[in-house]
């Protein structure tokens, strides 16, 4: 309440009623010649009344109808005595209509019933401003801001309800961005896991290797070591990722994935169905990514796989190009597509990129994502750092 009465509008509306107000209190000392009324002269309570008749509609937005029923009460007065009213209705026009804009409907009917009911009962006793026909078309135009207020009213309603319903939407898709976020996570902690587990596998046969070793060829003692230590490292940054991911995650995830964890050597067959049943599809493994770690080549067919089910659902039977790079240590990879030719359906948008940025963001890296200058669409992703040649599988 303290705030809406220090509130601009408010001011605005003080402005207002003083300005009707004014104009109210001018008009009882004039007299209309087209008027065959001989009103007694003005006096000081008819100046009160006057004033009570446009005064309250500073609290047209706060109190509507009670200013509204203080307004006609005034003005009863005025008309019953009978006094000269002169323009002093204004005030409760411009109530009417704010009681139906700001009210609940059955509010502003009330409002609308009491002016209608001050008519009729002006009309039985008589008010020489309503003791002829004119006297319906002086309630006709009361019923005209009333109406109007309604009508804005019901805008606004349609705008509330419009406007919510495109918080609910945000709110969903939101949601569901959330939860694919999650379950991209457990998915990548799962894969994780497994390479964590081989490594360690890697590091136990090696442990033993060199136990053997030990006594009978020392000389071999060294390498076994150092593929230990590489092991152990690279066991170590997957372990850290998975912990990183699982850092936050839902409860109600429960969805298992018995599959053994894709890499590099899946890209081809990947591809190979995409050619087959979706279109032209080219892949380019350059040298120097063949040694990447078990964590890196799942990653890098993820990215592959989401990119090629973007491009079915929003370039069917385009010709796609998936290149994967190495460059000063840093793994790149590019999936592009031109336009389809074929007209694409309205497919639901998903969250593929929510999942690819998730799991380059695991490397620290960066995913770029896309149209093309030639109206295609590209995807770029980098894994710095992670290219080790060598790196135990």
């Amino acid at each position: 309440m303290r705030a809406l009465l220090a509130s601009r509008w408010f001011q605005l509306d003080c402005v207002f009623a003083l300005v009707l107000t004014a104009i109210g209190v001018g008009s009882v000392f004039t007299t209309d010649p087209t008027v065959a009324v001989d009103y007694p002269p003005a006096n000081a309570p008819l100046v009160l009344l006057a004033i009570g008749a446009s005064l309250p509609v500073a609290f047209r937005r706060i109190y509507p109808y009670t200013a509204l029923a203080i307004s006609a009460v005034c003005i009863s007065t005025i008309m019953i005595v009978p006094w000269n009213e002169g323009v002093t209705p204004l005030g409760t026009l411009a109530l009417l209509y704010s009681v139906a804009v700001y009210r609940p409907t059955r509010v502003a009917l009330a409002g609308l019933f009491t002016v209608l009911g001050m008519f009729t009962f002006f009309a039985l006793i008589h008010v020489p401003a309503f003791d002829d026909p004119a006297g319906i078309l002086n309630a006709a135009i009361f019923c005209v801001p009333w109406a109007i207020g309604m009508a804005v009213r019901r805008q606004r309603t349609l705008r509330e309800e419009a406007t919510q319903r495109a918080l609910a939407a945000e709110r969903e898709v939101a949601a569901a961005e959330q939860r694919a976020v999650f379950a991209e996570r457990l998915r990548i902690a799962r894969e994780l896991h497994d390479v964590v587990a081989h490594t360690l596998s890697v590091v136990a046969v090696q442990a033993g290797v060199a136990r053997h070793l030990m006594h009978e060829e020392p000389q071999r003692v060294g390498p076994a070591l150092t593929a230990i230590e590489e092991a152990s490292r690279m066991a170590l940054d997957d372990l850290r990722r998975m912990l990183g991911v699982l850092r936050e995650g839902p409860d109600d995830i429960s969805v298992v994935e018995l599959s053994p964890a894709p890499g590099l050597g899946d890209l081809e067959p990947l591809i190979a169905m995409h050619r087959e049943s979706y279109g032209p599809a080219q892949l380019i493994i350059e040298p120097g990514v063949e040694q990447l770690p078990d964590s890196v080549r799942i990653t890098v067919y993820r990215i592959a796989q989401e990119a090629l089910t973007n491009a079915r659902k929003h370039a069917p039977r385009a010709a796609v190009t998936i290149r994967v790079a190495s460059c000063d240590g840093d793994v790149i990879v590019v999936i592009e597509n031109p336009e389809s030719a074929q007209p694409t359906t309205h497919a639901s948008p998903g969250f593929g990129l929510v999942g690819m940025r998730e799991r380059v963001g695991l490397f620290g890296g960066v995913l770029e994502a896309g149209p093309t200058e030639a109206g295609g669409f590209r995807v770029r992703a980098v894994l710095p750092g992670v290219a080790r040649a060598g790196a135990p599988t």
